[in-house]
């Protein structure tokens, strides 16, 4: 006996003591997996929204310039492809993992059948992968020009493969970003960039084919101020407890390291101007 219990007693209380760290350790665990989870979907959420955004303004101008446009992307779904007006989409698989970002097929007969209809006078390639893949195959099928868009500064999302910060990782990793990026941009029939920064490192990783610098395209218009409505700004205001009087800065994308966030932030110091927005 041990202050009059038996031992036995004190084991089944130890017992029960460790279970209850486990099973809290595991609640913890658990809850922060959740956390992370619904924060990674609210920022592919904002990630997505922006791109739409993006593509609808690039299909508008496209159509109020006179042109007529197809857009070819993917879907959730793995069993087939189908059609919707003029978008067109093929088989894909949600990656959770990675944003929730849609990994689509390479190829698919019915997608290429359509495209092999509709008489196309060029491609436009906005990603490098699957359905880019998939561009590229069709424009040498079709014997079309193909003109590609170079998004993401690859050279700069090396850290997602170089965990441990390895000097000789990094210098491999991006040894293979600039002969990537070399033969995608030197296989078309013009490359456009976001930037003048843009360009100028294409051209340092030995891109001959003519760049454009293009912006990304917004529907300004959007943000006017008589095109805002004061009502939900004050809503979002209440619902956040935010000083009315104080001016917001919103970021919209995934909190990441090639996002550089840390640089509006600093920026931030710098505003003097109060008219400032």
């Amino acid at each position: 006996m041990l202050f009059g219990v038996q031992w036995y007693y004190w084991v089944i209380l130890l017992v029960a003591i460790i279970i209850a760290i486990f099973a809290w350790a595991k609640a913890l665990k658990a809850g922060k997996a959740r956390r992370e989870r619904l924060k990674n979907e609210e920022e592919n959420l904002m990630d997505k929204l922006i791109e739409k955004t993006v593509e609808l303004a690039l299909e508008k101008g496209l159509i109020e310039a006179g042109h007529e446009v197809f857009i070819v992307t993917g879907q959730k779904g793995i069993l087939k492809s189908y059609r919707e007006g003029n978008v067109l989409r093929m088989p894909g698989l949600e990656l959770k993992k990675l944003y929730g970002y849609t990994l689509s097929t390479p190829f698919d007969f019915a997608i290429k059948s359509e495209l092999e209809k509709l008489n196309l006078d060029i491609i436009h390639v906005q990603q490098e992968f699957t359905v880019g893949m998939f561009g590229r195959l069709m424009a040498r099928t079709l014997r079309v020009p193909m003109v590609y868009t170079y998004h993401t500064m690859y050279e700069d999302y090396t850290h997602y493969i170089n965990k441990f910060e390895l000097e000789s990782v990094e210098k491999v990793s991006k040894m293979a970003v600039y002969q990537m990026s070399k033969y995608l941009c030197n296989s078309v029939s013009g490359i456009i960039a976001p930037s003048s920064k843009t360009k100028e490192k294409l051209e340092s990783y030995g891109v001959v084919r003519p760049i454009y610098i293009i912006p990304t395209g917004l529907e300004l218009d959007r943000f006017k101020k008589e095109n805002i409505e004061e009502k939900k700004l004050d809503e979002i205001r209440n619902k956040y407890q935010l000083d009315p009087n104080k001016k917001l800065i919103t970021y919209l994308g995934r909190v990441a390291n090639e996002k550089s966030i840390d640089m509006i932030i600093d920026a931030i110091a710098h505003v003097k101007n109060e008219n400032c927005h």
